[in-house]
């Protein structure tokens, strides 16, 4: 079942409790609601885990308040991490006129992601980072330490059942040690230094249900890679996801592997990935107070403590029985086999068996992120090369391929080093990088160039990311990866244990539980049946009453939005249409700029959609409708996605459905937008069997010769029959903001038609009027001092 979350829609569906979050949440004073909600007795709400953590951190809720799925909130953050983007966030916390920040044991800054620059511009804005960090008096770790989210679990701010967000779209990881991390923005994380708190919408919740145990040779890498292939139609898409299942299954699962997992739950589409504090973290937690006793830091010690550990066990948090979630799914674990993502996407999940037989060659293979860079991500790929070597076969690295090699963190590199994992690795011939992010995010050395493939074990894999648009990226295991390196092909180490009996992966909706999941159906047949009644006997009292349903849909129809000072009544181009479902943020705005500061407006306006279709900028004009598939604007959070679109000119978007950290990020940088799934339909009845033949072979973008690390380009033949990606459609669209409405022309001469969209609210008005929402809290806080 396609589910579509509608995130600026959504917005209007509760656009009175969007104004407590932005008004009356952030005010103590009592009014007559709540007096009166003080006098009535609330009966306990059963909450799902992450309802119980948003509770936990939400501010200025009504006396009784059980928040759940929907509710919009203001939340104090237990943590905020950023890292390379903590000068930019500066700038914006600055420009809002704070000086201080509200609550500087709140934040943590790490360098992490261009650490190989080595160029003035870069060496500065990091000095500028750490001075300002010092001057704030919060926790900072230079470049080299590690990858933000690896320092943030390892060093204990991610802490189990606190709410912990970051300026990155891998926060999710904190949930493997049943942390609910989520990303921010930049715009979110300066409103965060400034004042301790943001806004954020709970999201629907859903239970992803393990069962069986781990075979041999089946790793946390192949259960997410698995999850995203094999449920690929948005299932999760914007909900926060809770894994569960027995202690049998769980105890399967090692928290590195649910490290991997959480991370990856962003590529699956979620916001959340969120593991149950059960009996393996609690051992995971008293074996690091162990060691940060003995070995760690003041800091450290004090996050890693056995009183920390002894608070967090008397007050745990869990799902209540009976708790509501918007959908369940079931995984089988015990049926699962090694996997493979790719090429380009992770919704293509393929098992290794089957990649080993068609001889895929590689040329680059990486074991760098922070999904699987850990000492035991180490330890699974060297022993590949040492099991080599002791069947007395070559432990050397294929002739013709690269394999590179980074660190999570300093201290997982040491734990390699130590064991002689790390050694191993380089004696194969790897070559190492610093403990960091890198050519997983297309910076520094080992990019893929045009025409090659790579395997890596990091976590995204979408056209242009680690390199030109025009190589094949896949996702493995670490084992996978260096067993690939080993023989020049994808393959695997020969690990895999086949559990007597499996003949296919069992998943599917539900607990994975025949009975329980019957039961569950009955339940839900019988609330549709008892809410049917309800309409019935309201529709007849209405009739009795003297009610009219048509006069109360006309008035409905009548009904007009008021429009603040400042904000368009009406939004009216022509369409240009981009004929593809999932662009990600690495196509609306190229990863090799995203760390590099000042670049123009007109840059920007330049390199817009550049890896999603090089064509783009030469097609669309200032003034046109940008029209998507769905879930535009899913992957990474950067806020460039949406202010390249703004700087093209282009004043609207429109798509089937919005990725949520897109759909912020356009609110927050006055990016309008409205989702309308007929048109896209309609757009695809109209324009998508038509295509043009290439006629010239297609070159690495132009763009890549600029980046700091960029490989000589090389050309590679186009494919005879090229699919239109943006087309000017002769379509005029009008967004008629008063009345909620759009009216499609379908060209000259062409049919025309409208459709009733979400009223947009007056808040959000205000901060798209304003220019967005750091405009927004400047005005808030009166332009002093936070």
């Amino acid at each position: 079942m396609r589910s579509y979350r509608q995130p600026f829609r959504a917005l209007t569906a509760s656009a009175q409790r969007y104004q407590e979050v932005f008004h009356a949440q952030s005010s103590a004073a009592a009014d007559s609601s709540t007096i009166l909600n003080s006098l009535r007795t609330t009966p306990k709400t059963p909450q799902t885990l992450t309802e119980k953590i948003v509770q936990r951190y939400s501010l200025g809720l009504a006396e009784g308040k059980v928040v759940k799925s929907g509710d919009y909130v203001t939340l104090s953050p237990h943590r905020c991490m950023t890292h390379d983007n903590s000068w930019p966030v500066a700038l914006k916390f600055m420009s809002i006129g704070a000086s201080k920040i509200h609550d500087p044991k709140q934040i943590v800054m790490t360098l992490d992601h261009d650490v190989q620059n080595k160029s003035e511009t870069n060496l500065k804005k990091y000095r500028q980072i750490e001075e300002f960090a010092g001057k704030q008096g919060v926790d900072f770790y230079p470049a080299g330490r590690g990858i933000g989210h690896q320092i943030m679990v390892e060093e204990g701010y991610a802490w189990p059942g606190t709410m912990t967000v970051a300026s990155d779209s891998h926060s999710n990881m904190y949930g493997g040690v049943g942390c609910l991390g989520t990303a921010m923005v930049r715009t979110d994380a300066a409103s965060i230094w400034a004042t301790g708190k943001t806004w954020w919408q709970i999201p629907p919740i859903a239970k992803v249900t393990f069962t069986g145990v781990m075979p041999k040779g089946v790793t946390g890498k192949d259960v997410i890679v698995a999850l995203c292939g094999l449920f690929n139609n948005d299932e999760v898409l914007n909900h926060a996801i809770e894994f569960t299942g027995s202690e049998q299954t769980m105890r399967s699962l090692p928290i590195d592997d649910r490290l991997a997992i959480a991370n990856m739950t962003t590529e699956w589409g979620a916001l959340t990935g969120l593991f149950p504090i059960d009996h393996l973290l609690r051992a995971w937690l008293k074996s690091k107070v162990t060691v940060a006793q003995l070995f760690d830091g003041e800091g450290t010690k004090s996050r890693f403590s056995h009183a920390n550990v002894d608070e967090l066990l008397a007050n745990q948090l869990s799902a209540d029985k009976g708790a509501t979630y918007a959908k369940s799914l079931y995984l089988n674990l015990s049926t699962l086999s090694p996997y493979v993502s790719g090429p380009n996407s992770v919704k293509i999940a393929t098992p290794l068996k089957d990649l080993e037989t068609k001889d895929i060659k590689v040329n680059k293979a990486y074991l760098v992120s922070c999904t699987n860079s850990r000492a035991s991500d180490l330890a699974a790929a060297a022993k590949v090369f040492k099991d080599a070597a002791e069947a007395g076969k070559s432990a050397k690295i294929a002739p013709g391929v690269d394999f590179y090699i980074a660190a999570a963190s300093i201290p997982e590199q040491e734990a390699a080093e130590d064991s002689g994992d790390w050694q191993a690795l380089i004696d194969a011939g790897a070559k190492t990088l610093p403990a960091g992010c890198g050519p997983c995010i297309g910076l520094g050395t080992g990019l893929l160039e045009p025409g090659e493939v790579g395997i890596s074990a990091s976590n995204r894999n979408f056209k242009g990311r680690m390199g030109s648009p025009d190589a094949k990226a896949y996702l493995a295991s670490p084992e996978v990866v260096a067993a690939s390196a080993l023989s020049g092909k994808i393959s695997g180490p020969g690990w895999y244990e086949k559990p007597v009996g499996v003949d296919k992966v069992v998943l599917g909706e539900g607990n994975g539980n025949v009975e329980q999941d019957k039961a569950i159906s009955i339940e839900e047949a019988l609330d549709r049946l008892i809410s049917q009644a309800d309409s019935i006997i309201e529709s007849a009292e209405n009739n009795l009453l003297g009610g009219s349903t048509s006069a109360t849909e006309s008035e409905s129809e009548e009904s007009l939005t008021s429009i603040l000072p400042g904000f368009p009544e009406k939004v009216e181009g022509e369409i240009v249409f981009c004929d593809a479902d999932n662009i990600n943020t690495d196509g609306i705005y190229p990863g090799k700029y995203t760390y590099q500061d000042g670049v123009s407006v007109e840059k920007m306006a330049e390199v817009c959609m550049e890896n999603y279709d090089p064509k783009f900028g030469s097609i669309a004009k200032a003034g046109d409708i940008l029209v998507a598939g769905f879930n535009f604007g899913c992957g990474s959070s950067r806020e460039q996605a949406a202010t390249a679109i703004l700087a093209k000119k282009i004043p609207l978007v429109v798509s089937g459905s919005f990725g949520n950290i897109f759909a912020r990020n356009s609110i927050n940088n006055a990016l309008m937008g409205v989702e309308v799934p007929r048109l896209v339909q309609r757009l695809r009845e109209k324009f998508s069997s038509q295509s043009v033949e290439a006629k010239t072979d297609v070159n690495e973008p132009e763009g890549n010769k600029e980046s700091l690390y960029a490989q000589s380009p090389a050309k590679q033949a186009a494919p005879q029959n090229e699919k239109v990606l943006t087309r000017r459609t002769g379509w005029t669209f009008l967004w008629d903001v008063k009345r909620s409405k759009v009216v499609v022309t379908e060209g000259e001469g062409g049919e025309t038609w409208s459709q009733k969209v979400g009223e947009l609210p007056p808040n959000v008005q205000e901060i798209i009027a304003r220019g967005g929402f750091e405009k927004w809290v400047k005005s808030e806080i009166g332009g002093g001092s936070a």
